[in-house]
């Protein structure tokens, strides 16, 4: 999906603290800290972190775990059960646990759903 084209990955605002290139998503500083290969989130090690899909949460092995809508991470049954602040990925006890990059919020947002 994106392995061909360049991208930010931006962290609230406008300021970019990585791109997508080649498939590579790599901080400002240089370091490679995983990879987009076809659709599939993979950390440095190759391990499969998760996928890309519009306004969809989704594991590793595809499965849907919920939606994203109004800053609101949704489970199945639309209950919220986390939060999009700043380009983070919050639990309900305002927990780190992914990024995400909304570039496209007029499409219904494009989430990388993963943590590091």
């Amino acid at each position: 999906m994106l392995t061909s084209v360049q991208a930010q990955v931006m962290f609230g605002g406008s300021n970019a603290v990585a791109t997508i290139d080649n498939g590579e998503i790599r901080l400002n500083s240089g370091e490679v800290i995983g990879y987009i290969d076809g659709n599939q989130v993979l950390n440095r090690e190759h391990k499969v972190l998760g996928r890309v899909e519009t306004g969809r949460v989704l594991d590793a092995a595809g499965n849907a775990l919920g939606f994203v809508e109004d800053g609101r991470v949704m489970n199945n049954a639309r209950n919220t059960i986390g939060y999009i602040e700043s380009g983070r990925v919050l639990t309900m006890r305002r927990q780190i646990i992914g990024h995400c990059d909304t570039r496209r919020p007029e499409e219904g947002a494009v989430f990388f759903f993963f943590r590091f």
